[in-house]
């Protein structure tokens, strides 16, 4: 199968439509399954990147220096395997701030819309021109440099290098790309949850596998990180001897959004892995219908060579990127089924 870098590295602009805007194409891998359905983060990578790419092939006029702020995806239907399109047009394309629509095709069913935001480089950054703009930006982004507000405590307890490989929940045909370990120390610090209906937090550390995976070039990547997590239904205890009740039950997501934070600058980066990273999951709302939220961090993680003794490693860590999801839950029927809500 192929690592999910050389997935997105397929997508390639196909045509110009004069009333749809750039066509993209790519191919939904096989293998980047779970439970027989593309997986959701996947998928939204797959447009993500086909975004960015856009953004960087197509525009002119400085606009090639746009990087990616945020994405809201609503999922009408369910994706495929198979050969896919995207469908990109501009909305507003302005000094400092651009949005664009990207909509996924498959044999010509729209299955997911998306709407990005992205912010141009020189906005992003501090002026050194302009000293008067200079201090205003200084002014307005102290609290989110490393060593203030925006370098707060990394939520996962327990340093990686003291963590074992936890199988994943669900039958992921990639599960020879990507391994992760639970962070046992958020589970047994959390009381016994005896509903749905109290808030539940989860925590682990991914890596990927492909030695060419990096995390800090390749900000698609964050969206599949984000649809990485234990659903809530999973965490509920069950009685011992009985299946979980989970095994019968699907999970689509309806609207999905990812924040992307500011990533440490290339001095920083050295400090941390480039292909592990901490997920931190938390969700609080499960209504009676199956609807339920969830919520997920994903941080840096220390350097394969950082040891756990390493003083203050939890300080030291930077939030990547803030998903959010909608999503339903629903009896698990075959494959066959699963084209619509």
């Amino acid at each position: 199968m192929a690592p999910i870098n050389s997935s997105l590295s397929a997508i390639r602009f196909a045509r110009k439509h004069h009333e749809v805007g750039y066509i993209y194409e790519g191919e939904v891998d096989d293998q980047w399954t779970g439970a027989s359905a593309p997986h959701g983060g996947y998928v939204l990578a797959m447009i993500m990147k086909a975004a960015v790419q856009s953004q960087s092939e197509q525009s002119s006029g400085g606009y090639d220096q746009l990087v990616p702020v945020h994405i809201t995806a609503h999922f009408l239907n369910r994706s495929t395997i198979g050969p896919i399109q995207f469908h990109i047009h501009i909305i507003r394309a302005g000094r400092n701030w651009s949005t664009i629509e990207v909509a996924s095709f498959q044999n010509q069913r729209k299955n997911v819309v998306a709407q990005v935001l992205f912010q141009s480089r020189s906005t992003a950054q501090v002026s050194q021109n302009e000293p008067s703009t200079s201090r205003a930006c200084e002014a307005s982004i102290k609290p989110m440099t490393l060593q203030s507000g925006h370098s707060v405590l990394c939520p996962l307890i327990t340093h990686p290098t003291l963590t074992l490989q936890t199988p994943f929940a669900r039958a992921f045909k990639f599960s020879t790309q990507v391994q992760w370990s639970e962070d046992l120390a958020i589970k047994h610090k959390q009381p016994m949850i005896q509903s749905a209906t109290q808030p539940i937090e989860w925590a682990a550390w991914h890596e990927f596998l492909d030695k060419d995976s990096n995390v800090f070039d390749q900000p698609a990547l964050l969206c599949y990180l984000c649809d990485m997590f234990r659903n809530f239904a999973q965490l509920l205890p069950v009685e011992d001897g009985k299946d979980h009740p989970s095994d019968q039950l699907w999970f689509p997501t309806l609207v999905y959004s990812v924040r992307f934070l500011t990533p440490p600058n290339p001095n920083e980066i050295q400090e941390f892995s480039v292909r592990r990273t901490g997920l931190y999951f938390t969700s609080k709302f499960n209504e009676a219908d199956g609807v339920h939220d969830a919520v997920v961090e994903v941080w840096t993680s220390p350097r394969e060579d950082k040891l756990a003794s390493d003083v203050g490693w939890r300080h030291k860590q930077r939030c990547l990127a803030v998903g959010t999801q909608l999503a339903a839950t629903v009896p698990s029927l075959g494959s066959e089924s699963r084209t619509k809500l």
